[in-house]
């Protein structure tokens, strides 16, 4: 059994709930709209994105979802950014946190089975100095 929870934003008030064989307690995808799971992976460490793709492939194989998006950044574009912004940065200095880089494997893989994954990666080409100036 699968709960979709209300997302109160636009008004929802009821969880709906649809059957199945599939089980995990222990997880749950940041977002699902119609039959698309979408989840946001910025700096967790890059298991969760094990866990996020087998997920993607339980839901799919269940016929839950009919495809998923991953958004996450690039690691090393950043990096530069940061430090051209703050020499002193330690921002993004490791590389075990969830980032492209580390997805594109696990999607050239397979891991995903059949289920169509769109990873979407910000780089350092989203920042302008206007919008700095205007924060």
């Amino acid at each position: 059994m699968v709960t979709i929870s209300p997302y109160r934003k636009v008004g929802e008030t009821e969880s709906k709930v649809i059957e199945s064989n599939v089980e995990n307690r222990g997880y749950k995808v940041d977002n699902i709209y119609g039959r698309i799971a979408l989840d946001v992976e910025w700096n967790a460490k890059d298991g969760n994105l094990d866990r996020d793709v087998g997920a993607y492939r339980a839901l799919y194989d269940a016929a839950l979802i009919d495809a998923a998006v991953l958004i996450t950044r690039t690691q090393e574009d950043l990096r530069m950014l940061a430090l051209h912004l703050d020499p002193a940065s330690t921002k993004f200095a490791t590389t075990t946190t969830t980032n492209l880089h580390k997805l594109r494997p696990r999607l050239t893989r397979g891991d995903a089975g059949g289920c169509p994954v769109l990873a979407i990666a910000i780089t350092s080409r989203t920042f302008s100095e206007e919008a700095k100036s205007q924060a």
